[in-house]
């Protein structure tokens, strides 16, 4: 078994102690002079790692003080692990029955018994509810006409959110959300024809290009999306109450359960070009190990002139009602922060992650991380809250 630290920060000595503190807290009162309230965190505790390695983890919701609901890529079933012992259990069947699984992707906890499982090859979620999983609802039956129709979020009550896409960019034939330029955030309730759409919001439009290899005298080809376009985004959480993430400008909008909006302010942040630098890294972060080695930053399509404000699948729900939004890493520091937002569309809090850290779930004790080494394996990671 393969032990590995956490790429955390090292100073020794008298003089590096000195300077080490000297710089945080210049950078503590730059970030109070320039962010008000925000309370940027310089130092974080000690991240525990899982003993053993998984392919790429999508999304963790805690069901315990040491029990995990996860989900992997390749995998067909979402899956519980024990923290403390190693094991690991599946959950439910593969197949195409009314209960079963193809490629399980987001968690949605909605209490602690009753969790909400997205399976996107599906275009269905079911709930899981006391351990049992129920009778599933296909949001392709819900509105017909596009695919690709990504479960958002979902409320005691029986109402879930997902975002369509509406308005397609150029590319010909690609009727899904990342060719979208608009998509739609609607709401529906299981069991009721209606559907309520609430808000509009932009879209990626990732583009797509063919780059073409030669391999033992076969032409094969490689379908390239744009690594750091992103897309507006929403979120029910389970008391009813939706956010709303927008990126020009960058802020967070909320709507409550009677249909009252709250528009937070906007938020100020430096802009950053996108180098050759910017994009390299791009590459490391998002591409997997054959397109890290067998492609230039050139063959991928639709680079943005600056960074974006936030990745693709940025929003988590904390438990306490703020939202949790995870900001693009850069090359500078390689590292994930994390903006949280009270349900004002205040800018409240930030977080820092390990360095080349990603966060995919929030629990009561825990934050739930994962990390990718240079053979593509990741790893599962917790910390407690900062």
């Amino acid at each position: 078994m393969r032990m590995r630290m956490p790429p955390l920060l090292r100073v020794r000595g008298a003089i590096a102690d000195a300077i080490w503190r000297f710089s945080a807290s210049a950078i503590v009162l730059l970030a109070a002079l320039c962010l008000g309230d925000i309370s940027t965190l310089s130092a974080q505790p000690q991240p525990q790692r899982f003993p053993d390695d998984f392919d790429q983890l999508f999304a963790a919701v805690e069901l315990g003080p040491d029990r995990v609901l996860l989900t992997e890529k390749g995998e067909q079933r979402p899956f519980v692990v024990e923290w403390r012992s190693g094991a690991r259990s599946s959950i439910g069947s593969v197949g195409k029955g009314p209960r079963e699984f193809l490629g399980p992707r987001r968690l949605y906890a909605l209490t602690a018994n009753h969790v909400v499982i997205e399976d996107p090859y599906r275009y269905t979620y079911y709930p899981w509810v006391d351990g049992r999983v129920q009778e599933g609802l296909n949001l392709r039956v819900v509105r017909q006409g596009y695919s690709q129709q990504i479960l958002a979020g979902a409320d005691t009550v029986g109402r879930f959110l997902f975002a369509s896409a509406h308005r397609l960019g150029r590319t010909p034939g690609l009727r899904h959300r990342y060719n979208a330029k608009e998509l739609v955030a609607v709401i529906g309730t299981r069991g009721h024809a209606r559907l309520d759409t609430v808000t509009t919001l932009r879209g990626s439009f990732r583009a797509e290009t063919s780059v073409y290899r030669m391999n033992v005298g076969r032409r094969l080809e490689f379908q390239h999306y744009s690594l750091l376009v992103t897309e507006e985004q929403a979120l029910l959480f389970p008391d009813g109450w939706l956010a709303v993430l927008r990126k020009e400008p960058y802020r967070v909008e909320w709507r409550s359960p009677d249909g009252a909006w709250r528009r937070g302010a906007v938020v100020s942040d430096t802009v950053i070009p996108v180098t050759l630098e910017e994009k390299r890294y791009a590459l490391f972060r998002h591409a997997n190990a054959l397109q890290r080695l067998s492609f230039k930053v050139e063959e991928f399509p639709n680079w943005p002139p600056t960074m974006p404000p936030f990745p693709l699948d940025a929003l988590l729900p904390l438990p306490d009602g703020r939202l949790a939004v995870r900001r693009t890493a850069t090359a500078k520091d390689h590292t994930e922060w994390i903006d949280i937002f009270d349900r004002t569309g205040k800018r409240v809090d930030r977080w820092r992650l390990p360095r080349d850290h990603q966060l995919i779930g929030i629990g009561a004790q825990w934050l739930y991380l994962t990390s990718r080494d240079d053979d593509d394996l990741y790893s599962l990671w917790r910390m407690r809250w900062p």
